[in-house]
């Protein structure tokens, strides 16, 4: 869904400025409309974090995960 977020920002509505029949539709369990998506600040993490030690993490910009970097 990034992907599609990224794309067509500029141009998605939040729910709330749908038309009636549309906010009448139930969002299905589990997904989020993506006008109504909210990205993370940071990504989620998983694999070897190890790697990350072999990386200058300020110079590439990722300094907000040197906690996980012991």
């Amino acid at each position: 869904m990034n992907r599609y977020v990224q794309r067509y920002a500029q141009t998605l509505k939040p729910a709330k400025d749908l038309p009636s029949f549309v906010l009448d539709m139930a969002t299905p369990k589990g997904l989020v409309l993506a006008a109504n998506h909210q990205p993370k600040s940071n990504h989620d993490l998983e694999g070897d974090l190890d790697a990350l030690k072999l990386v200058d993490l300020d110079r590439e910009g990722l300094g907000q995960y040197r906690s996980y970097v012991h």
